[in-house]
């Protein structure tokens, strides 16, 4: 095979090779695909907390659930991150005023927020 050569297997009932979507303009109505980038940074608890307590992190979006978890999960995070056991990944996206929409993570966010302003006790 030439290198960069695409090898079709199948052709659909219009005469494309299936499994190809054709592009469709750029995104989903305000997320323009072509407008996401990328960024891998890490924080201390600490550093997120203070953001979130400035109002820089959007935690209720309108696509976001509510905060749910039970005293005894949020008292596991809390164990988990002092024996250093590494967190699973923040997802955020970033708007145009430069606040910072939580995606997925608000439970763990919520959860630090928590603990670090004296509202959370470790449990048992």
């Amino acid at each position: 095979m030439v290198e960069n050569e695409l090898a079709v297997s199948a052709i659909d009932d219009d005469g494309e090779p299936e499994g190809i979507d054709a592009p469709r303009g750029g995104g989903w109505g305000e997320y323009p695909l072509d407008a996401v980038f990328v960024r891998t940074e890490q924080r201390t608890v600490a550093e997120v907390v203070k953001r979130i307590q400035k109002g820089r992190f959007v935690l209720d979006p309108d696509f976001q659930r509510d905060f749910v978890w039970e005293k005894t999960k949020q008292s596991k995070l809390i164990e988990s991150t002092i024996m250093r056991i590494p967190l699973p990944v923040f997802y955020v996206a970033e708007t145009p005023d430069g606040r910072i929409i939580v995606v997925d993570g608000l439970q763990r966010l919520t959860t630090f927020t928590r603990f670090l302003d004296n509202k959370l006790s470790v449990v048992r």
